[in-house]
């Protein structure tokens, strides 16, 4: 899965000045617009799809699959025992 952003330049820095000091984040922009987006990654003309997680579950049961349970991915604290600078990734400012 993946964020829509145009263009998808990844983390950008929130905050700052009055706030403190500004902070990397990934930028959720236009996340409510589905469908195809051409994007440059390894190479140009990357087609990929974007679809709302509400989509995708909401379509399981359209398939005939039915969900029992949904987990999301977060680093554990033994991830972040090796990694202390992925703590910041849980960020999401406005």
């Amino acid at each position: 899965m993946c964020t829509a952003r145009d263009p998808m330049a990844g983390r950008v820095a929130v905050g700052g000045e009055d706030s403190g000091p500004a902070k990397r984040v990934w930028a959720v922009d236009h996340y409510a617009s589905e469908g195809p987006r051409t994007r440059t990654r390894f190479v140009d003309g990357v087609r990929k799809y974007h679809r709302r997680f509400g989509t995708l579950v909401n379509g399981l049961p359209a398939a005939g699959l039915v969900p029992t349970a949904v987990a999301e991915p977060v680093p554990g604290t033994a991830v972040l025992d090796r990694r202390p600078s992925r703590t910041n990734r849980a960020a999401r400012r406005s």
